[in-house]
C-alpha cells in the first residue's frame, strides 16, 4: 500500500508555453495528507549543498516511500499527455528534495541565468511544491539572441552556451540576481506560480529558473523553506 495517497479530486490543467507552445502540466491539490510528507522530510531528510552549478540551494535524496507512491501514478501521464512512445520505459535519473537558499549576491554565473536540464527527447522535469509560504514559482524563458525556448540537441546546446560565453566576454559577469521577470538577455515567456501541493511536469529542454525577487524568506529549514520535490525522468 502506498505511503502517500494522491488526490482523486486534484485539479489538472495543461498549458502551452511560448512561441513553441511547449506543453506544461499542472496538477493542484496533488497529494492527500501533505502534512505527513512534510513531517517525514523534516524528521529524516539530510540536506547538503547541492553541488549543482544550476541550483542555488541545498538538496536531500528523496525517500522510496515518496517514489513508490508517486511514480506508478504519474507514468500514464507521459504516454497520454506528452505522447511518449509506448515502447519506451521510464528511467529515474535523479530524485531530490530541494530548498532554495541563496541570496542574489551568492549566485554563481550559471545560477543568474535560466538553464535546461537535458536535450534528450524523452527527458522530463517533475516538480512538487510542498510547503506553505510566501514563495515565488518558476519562470520559463526565451534566450533573445538565439531565439531559443528549448534546447533540443547537442548543436543547439553548444550554440547556446557559446552565446552565453560570448556575452560574458563582451559585457562581463551578469548582474547578481535571479532572472525573475526577464532582462536584456532573456524574455520570460511563462510562469508557474508557487502553490503548496502543486505538481508540475515539463520537458527538460525548456529554459527555466526559479523566481526569487525577494530572498529574505528563503531558508534551509525544511519546515519553513521553499521546499520542492524534484524528479528527473528519461524515457529510453
Amino acid at each position: 500500500m502506498a505511503t502517500y495517497l494522491l488526490n482523486p479530486n486534484c485539479q489538472v490543467q495543461l498549458i502551452q508555453v511560448g512561441q513553441e507552445k511547449t506543453p506544461v502540466l499542472i496538477i493542484d491539490d496533488f497529494m492527500l495528507g501533505l502534512d505527513q510528507l512534510t513531517a517525514n522530510i523534516n524528521q529524516s531528510a539530510k540536506f547538503t549543498d547541492a553541488n549543482d552549478s544550476n541550483y542555488a540551494g541545498v538538496r536531500a535524496p528523496i525517500d522510496s516511500d515518496y517514489l513508490d507512491s508517486v511514480l506508478p501514478e504519474i507514468v500514464p501521464i507521459f504516454y497520454q499527455v506528452f505522447r511518449v512512445p509506448q515502447q519506451l520505459n521510464l528511467s529515474l535519473k535523479t530524485a531530490r528534495y530541494s530548498l532554495l537558499t541563496k541570496d542574489a549576491n551568492q549566485l554563481n554565473t550559471l545560477q543568474r541565468w535560466p538553464h535546461f536540464d537535458s536535450y534528450e527527447p524523452g527527458y522530463f522535469a517533475v516538480m512538487h511544491y510542498i510547503n506553505e509560504g510566501n514563495f515565488e514559482g518558476t519562470g520559463f524563458y526565451r534566450h533573445r539572441e538565439t531565439n531559443k525556448e528549448n534546447i533540443l540537441n547537442e548543436q543547439q546546446a553548444h550554440d547556446y552556451m557559446l552565446a552565453l560565453q560570448n556575452w560574458v566576454d563582451k559585457y562581463g559577469e551578469p548582474e547578481a540576481n535571479y532572472t525573475n521577470g526577464g532582462n536584456t538577455v532573456y524574455e520570460r515567456i511563462g510562469t508557474i506560480e508557487y502553490k503548496p501541493n502543486r505538481f508540475v511536469i515539463y520537458p527538460g529542454s525548456l529554459l527555466h529558473s526559479p523566481i526569487a525577487t525577494h530572498t529574505s524568506h528563503l531558508s534551509d529549514d525544511p519546515q519553513h523553506g521553499r521546499l520542492t520535490a524534484n524528479l528527473f525522468i528519461n524515457f529510453e
